[in-house]
């Protein structure tokens, strides 16, 4: 993996040269008069001071106005180098369900498993560009899938498992993803919900699909998360460097107005961006407890594995935010010492 490789000192560009100015500022106000006034400076500082891995060069925006702005047009990156860099011991993932259970995962085991992920889906015949789905309850397996995607250069999406059938195909059948991961069952409100029959219409919907794997001890006919990734060892580093614009994500609106709408976010604008609001508006700072009550079907969890790239602990929790007493969320706070809590 490469080091950030812009400093202020490595180029004469006037934008570099104001950030001299960006000590100046007396308060916040001034602070974000200036990001205004010196766009380009300003991101350039973020590259930096959120030390992204990557060569980003000297140019940080190209173009005007909004379909013709092109950020970092020279950068080549992985965004999944920054979000797993550091101490491989330390715990980067907390689990927790309704009924209790508790799994925690290190920043070694996250990047072994990415890895593996990312091999298994090279074998799958997936490549660079190509799209990969989720229909998942909120499980540290999601963010490794993804993680694995991003490491590819593929395009990850994803839908809560307490999605509708018609639901989560308005969505993918408008991307036709190549390999889809799916829970067979979760827990909601002290009940079990079986999602096999479901995710029967679901997979037939989708003839684009190669390979369904599965989450979950239910029985299904899919092949299991845990036997697809142990086809690869996870030791070889895999990680596909791509332009700053190269698409990561796809997000869909609420489908209030008609069928939900595709939103294609590029991978390292939405690590820039996040990092900047967790860094600067939110002082989420590396060995952080971090916490956000969502599921796979809303930004907020993309928002959140973002937080890995701050060197923070990501805490996931699947079920009920009120079961099984209405204090279940404050508890998780207390219980596991949150930093900050969503």
């Amino acid at each position: 993996m490469s080091s950030p490789l812009w400093s202020p000192g490595k180029s004469n560009n006037p934008s570099l040269i104001k950030l001299n100015e960006l000590a100046k500022a007396k308060d916040f106000a001034e602070l974000h008069k200036w990001s205004i006034d010196n766009s380009a400076a300003f991101w350039q500082f973020v590259v930096s001071d959120s030390e992204i891995v990557g060569d980003f060069g000297d140019i940080a925006i190209s173009g005007s106005g909004f379909l013709k702005t092109e950020f970092f047009p020279a950068a080549q990156l992985n965004v999944v180098d920054t979000l797993l860099k550091g101490d491989p011991d330390q715990i980067v993932i907390t689990e927790i369900s309704e009924s209790g259970q508790r799994r925690t995962f290190t920043r070694g085991e996250v990047r072994k498993l990415a890895n593996q992920v990312a091999q298994s889906l090279l074998s799958a015949g997936v490549v660079e560009g190509d799209v990969v789905a989720a229909c998942v309850a909120n499980t540290a397996d999601v963010v490794y899938f993804a993680l694995g995607a991003l490491k590819i250069g593929a395009i990850f999406s994803s839908t809560s498992a307490d999605f509708g059938a018609a639901t989560v195909l308005d969505r993918f059948q408008q991307i036709s993803p190549k390999v889809l991961l799916v829970t067979t069952e979760y827990g909601y409100n002290g009940k079990q919900i079986d999602c096999v029959e479901k995710l029967s219409e679901i997979v037939s919907g989708l003839p684009s699909l190669v390979k369904v794997i599965a989450i979950g001890s239910k029985p299904s006919p899919y092949l299991s998360f845990e036997n697809w990734v142990s086809t690869s060892d996870g030791s070889e580093e895999i990680s596909v460097e791509g332009s700053f614009n190269r698409p990561g994500f796809i997000l869909f609106s609420s489908g209030t107005t008609g069928k939900p709408k595709c939103i294609v976010h590029s991978a390292a604008g939405v690590l820039l961006k996040t990092l900047s609001e967790q860094r600067y508006h939110l002082d989420i700072r590396d060995g952080d407890k971090v916490f956000y009550f969502t599921t796979c079907g809303w930004m907020m969890w993309n928002w959140l594995t973002m937080a890995l790239g701050r060197g923070a602990t990501i805490v996931l929790f699947d079920g009920a935010p009120m079961a099984p007493t209405p204090t279940r969320l404050f508890d998780i706070a207390q219980n596991e010492k949150l930093d900050f809590f969503g």
